[in-house]
């Protein structure tokens, strides 16, 4: 399957969890015999416009990492590439419009994957995006919830979390140095205060706990804990890689999370599935309480009070370094969701003239997105009104005939949305059609389907 990633950034831009989340997908499509293009900002170095790195082709769009250009570029780069899916990043939303524009023009079906809104999308740009897309997918059921905000039905968004490296958890040493573990980059959404209250309660108790991860939050992070007098029970390891810690984690008996704003709690997701007892304080911009729900070695709390009640009893429970109950989110469990996801929006389109009235999902799909030509120059069926049409006049001005035809053609495939469309007809929509002999002279001026053959050029 031919798969265009389009994403203006990339995690050779900087890393950020929405960026990993694409690079991984990218990297374990490619390993599974994919072909797989990344439309990308131009990070390398040198003149020319595509590197490969680590099995992972990635394409120049634009050489500066401008929205506004990425966005004009972006579609001339899915037509070249003539992907059978578009795999499109949410934010910045013009891409993601832009990449929706072109995949409606060449019948392409467009996928975004939401991560998060991002502050620095507009409302309206990133509801036109969610809205121009076949199908989004979103890591959790708390962006799901988000995104419906915007008028999006639930059967176009379908929910594929994050994946580890299951067999790395297996495999890793363990480091039993602490038996707390905060796993979390430390920004202003971190929340650390309520996890150090909650240790400030278990003051009289023997414990060593570690915070993992690093960020501008870290130094008011360190204060705070000198404050609460705890400071020399806790240690800030900064930024580990991973082996480092899940080797932490492997020795750790408790992870606590309790972070404001989460798509997907991933760190806490390493420590459920290295062994650890999970305490979630709920939140309600993170999604991190559905991991932990209905599980037996975790818990959700509300206040530092609880989080410190909950630790005490996790005490109580028996120490492991491996949970098998989370192999459901190793990698190829969740790239079989992401699979599957290609493939019912690849197979999932039919010619929408067959389409009926008794057949509700049918009528939908004909609105939606009509029946793609599997290769260039295939033949489809177009309506044509020929009422507007003088045949006596046609058969003079043959030129005025198949003009009428392409903008007919045009409104065929964009129907119920010309006008957010309109700019595309410009500048992406070049179809050549080609009638037979017999049209110059039609028998039947009543016929209202011919066939056309659209070329892509």
């Amino acid at each position: 399957m031919r798969i265009a990633i389009a994403s203006l950034f990339t995690t050779h831009h900087g890393q950020t969890a929405s960026r990993y989340r694409t690079q991984r997908t990218a990297r374990l499509l490619t390993q599974q015999g994919h072909d797989v293009t990344v439309l990308c900002g131009k990070w390398w170095g040198g003149d020319g416009d595509s590197f490969e790195h680590d099995g992972i082709q990635y394409r120049r769009v634009v050489t500066d990492p401008r929205p506004a250009a990425f966005a004009v570029r972006l579609p001339f780069a899915l037509r070249a590439i003539d992907p059978d899916v578009i795999h499109v990043v949410n934010s910045p939303s013009s891409g993601a419009i832009a990449a929706g524009l072109a995949g409606r023009v060449l019948q392409t079906p467009t996928i975004i994957d939401w991560w998060a809104d991002h502050e620095t999308d507009a409302p309206l740009a990133a509801r036109r995006a969610a809205k121009i897309a076949d199908t989004l997918i979103t890591p959790s059921e708390n962006i799901k919830t988000e995104i419906r905000e915007y008028g999006i039905d639930a059967d176009r968004i379908s929910v594929i979390p994050e994946s580890i490296d299951f067999s790395l958890v297996e495999n890793a040493p363990v480091d039993d140095r602490f038996d707390i573990v905060y796993s979390q980059r430390l920004n202003r959404h971190a929340n650390f205060r309520a996890f150090f209250l909650g240790l400030a309660e278990l003051r009289s108790r023997d414990w060593r706990a570690a915070i993992i991860g690093d960020g501008p939050e870290r130094s008011a992070a360190e204060r705070i804990a000198a404050d609460l007098r705890i400071d020399d029970r806790i240690s800030f390891l900064g930024d580990l890689s991973i082996t480092d810690r899940v080797a932490v984690l492997k020795g750790a008996h408790v992870t606590a999370q309790t972070t404001r704003r989460e798509p997907f709690a991933t760190h806490l997701l390493w420590g459920l599935a290295a062994g650890c007892v999970g305490i979630v304080e709920y939140q309600v911009d993170s999604a991190a309480h559905e991991i932990v729900e209905g599980r037996d070695r975790a818990s959700l709390v509300s206040s530092p009070e609880e989080l410190a009640s909950e630790i005490e009893t996790a005490g109580n429970l028996q120490h492991r370094t491996v949970d098998e109950q989370y192999t459901e989110y190793s990698h190829q469990p969740v790239l079989d969701r992401y699979l599957a996801v290609y493939e019912h929006v690849v197979d999932g389109s039919w010619d929408p003239l067959s389409a009926t009235a008794e057949d509700p999902r049918a009528v939908r799909r004909q609105v939606s997105r009509p029946h793609r030509p599997s290769q260039r120059g295939d033949s489809v069926r177009i309506p044509v009104d020929w009422d507007r049409y003088d045949c006596r006049k046609c058969r003079i001005f043959r030129s005025r005939l198949l003009s009428a035809l392409v903008c007919d053609s045009w409104r065929w495939l964009c129907r119920g949305k010309s006008d957010r469309f309109r700019w595309t007809q410009r500048y992406i929509f070049r179809a050549v059609v080609t009638v037979g002999p017999d049209l110059w002279a039609p028998g039947d001026n009543h016929l209202d389907v011919i066939t056309v053959s659209l070329r892509w050029r």
